[in-house]
């Protein structure tokens, strides 16, 4: 039997909000307002953390909705 994918609604906005924050970054660099996006310190930029928490974000709810795997061989077939 499938399990059923559980939709979390504060991730899905939290996501779009890192979404929206990577393609208003790409925005500014391509415009040359790459100051709106002022350096966190140390090279880090808003758009790297932007990045890091959608890849975190969407990472953690595909390990959420498919934790369980039923048949090893065939887990490991697939991705073969």
């Amino acid at each position: 039997m499938k399990k059923k994918k559980v939709i979390l609604d504060q991730f899905d906005f939290i996501r779009a909000i890192a979404c929206l924050g990577i393609v208003l970054y790409h925005f500014a660099v391509e415009y040359g307002w790459p100051d709106i996006f002022n350096n966190c310190g140390g090279g880090v930029t808003y758009g790297d953390i932007y990045v890091t928490v959608f890849f975190f974000i969407s990472g953690a709810l595909l390990f959420y909705n498919h934790s369980e795997i039923d048949d090893l061989k065939l887990f490991y077939k697939k991705r073969a």
